[in-house]
């Protein structure tokens, strides 16, 4: 099945957001599918020039896939700089609808599944608790999602407490932004406001929003329970570790939720990681068929 790309710009007058399309000449699934990368990424890790990973496979076998550089990522205009002053809710509370109804006008679809790697599980679930009654998604996916990091090793200090937070904290101050693509420990920047929040939240046991919103209040009262597909790699053992992905899924009390690890022990061909969960040649012939299935069903 041959496939349209179309970088799609949708104008928020101080910035644009480039929506990646991948519409197949047949459509099989009506429900189109949009995919959220995480931190310190952008949609690339969804896809390649020549048409290779999640979002060009769910094409070709006829689901209509759009992956989202977020707000100063990618194709998305400006680029971070010290002047971005925008943070996670804003992207969340104001990019997020903006999204949504953009896929809406061009699909005709009053329904969407949205998929999200590592960070961007955590900002999912943020826009679905705060607009679930105003925008329709059907199902989800994870990739490697977690809010906190509780492993403990020496890997896990480098990364997190010396790279991201020592690091990327010292950066940020002298910046006025992180930048992490520069310094190579990302495939791209992340605003002042959106490391700071995140670091907040991966620190803070209580899960609630800069603006006073609670999270766990919301989904202890209110159960997350539309189907929810999360996947980590086995050899993710510090940004989406087992333990830390089934703890989000608690979290939100995902009452339809299925966990799985993507290994050699549970039958895969290689023990994948939190890139090459997604980035890996051999991905398409194992578990992107079970996250297809999934969406399909």
């Amino acid at each position: 099945m041959s496939i349209i790309k179309e970088d799609i710009y949708i104008d928020c007058q101080n910035y644009v957001l480039c929506l990646t399309s991948f519409k197949p000449d047949k459509i099989k699934n009506s429900t189109p599918t949009v995919l959220l990368h995480g931190a310190i990424e952008n949609a690339k890790i969804f896809y390649s020039e020549s048409n290779k990973g999640l979002a060009p496979y769910l094409a070709k076998n006829g689901i209509w896939c759009f992956a989202l550089d977020a707000r100063g990522r990618g194709k998305s205009k400006p680029n971070i700089s010290k002047n971005s002053s925008f943070g996670n809710l804003d992207i969340v509370t104001q990019d997020f609808p903006k999204v949504y109804n953009k896929v809406k006008t061009l699909t005709g679809s009053n329904t969407q599944i949205w998929g999200a790697h590592s960070w961007g599980g955590v900002l999912l679930l943020h826009f679905y608790a705060r607009y679930s009654e105003n925008y329709s998604i059907d199902k989800m996916v994870f990739f490697g999602s977690k809010r906190q990091i509780s492993v403990k090793s020496i890997k896990k200090y480098i990364m997190v407490n010396l790279m991201w937070r020592f690091f990327g904290g010292m950066l940020n101050a002298i910046y006025g932004y992180y930048p992490s693509k520069k310094f190579k420990f990302g495939s791209d920047n992340e605003s002042s406001n959106t490391f700071l929040e995140c670091d907040r939240l991966v620190k803070n046991s209580k899960w609630e929003d800069v603006d006073g919103f609670n999270y766990a209040t919301f989904f202890k009262t209110n159960p997350l329970s539309i189907p929810l597909f999360s996947i980590t790699g086995e050899k993710d053992d510090v940004l989406g570790h087992p333990n830390d992905c089934k703890v989000l899924l608690n979290e939100a009390n995902a009452t339809k939720s299925v966990f799985k690890i993507i290994g050699k022990k549970t039958g895969y061909s290689s023990n994948y990681d939190h890139i090459t969960l997604l980035t890996s040649k051999t991905a398409k012939t194992e578990h992107f068929k079970e996250i297809l299935s999934f969406i399909s069903a």
